[in-house]
């Protein structure tokens, strides 16, 4: 990284330097100019077959309190229903808040990591003017667990990078 950011110590922007950004769905790219840097936007590890088990035992918990609410076939039925939530199923309900909350915690933290160390870099970030809904339709999965959507500066909430100035890059208009 760049000489303002000490190993363990905090990271001083340096004033008027100018960092680039590239942002895909699951990296970004750095370039300043004292250093080039190709990271994750969250190196956090999503625990996919807990959260499938999770969900599995919710479902059986729903059906076997909610027999009424499911055709011969194990189809919702259409219509408004009263579902019955036993206590195993609010038991793992909020189990599986505390996981979800628990990430999020996780890669909130990642974030302000990444954007400390850009900050590190120059305290004017130019980067290209991206959809948020489209990379969303695109790569669902990869937004998700690494939330670009909702902490990068393209979808308009500049939130991890405070101390930067930030100039989005867009198409000239023809004419």
């Amino acid at each position: 990284m760049s000489n303002s950011c000490r190993k363990g110590g905090r990271c001083w922007s340096v004033p008027g330097a100018v960092v680039g950004l590239d942002l895909g769905p699951s990296t970004v790219a750095v370039v300043g100019a004292s250093d080039a840097l190709l990271a994750p936007l969250c190196p956090v590890v999503q625990p996919w077959k807990e959260t499938k088990r999770l969900e599995r035992a919710m479902d059986r918990s729903r059906r076997a309190t909610n027999p009424d609410n499911f055709d011969r076939r194990g189809r919702a039925k259409k219509g408004a229903r009263k579902w019955n939530r036993s206590r195993r199923y609010q038991r793992l309900a909020e189990k599986r808040r505390e996981r979800e909350r628990r990430l999020a915690a996780e890669r909130k933290r990642a974030h302000g990591e990444l954007a400390n160390r850009i900050v590190g870099q120059g305290n004017v970030v130019k980067t290209e003017k991206i959809s948020s809904v489209a990379f969303q339709k695109s790569f669902g999965r990869s937004v998700k667990v690494r939330a670009r959507a909702a902490s990068w500066p393209s979808s308009g909430r500049r939130r991890p990078l405070r101390a930067a100035t930030w100039w989005s890059s867009r198409p000239a208009r023809p004419g």
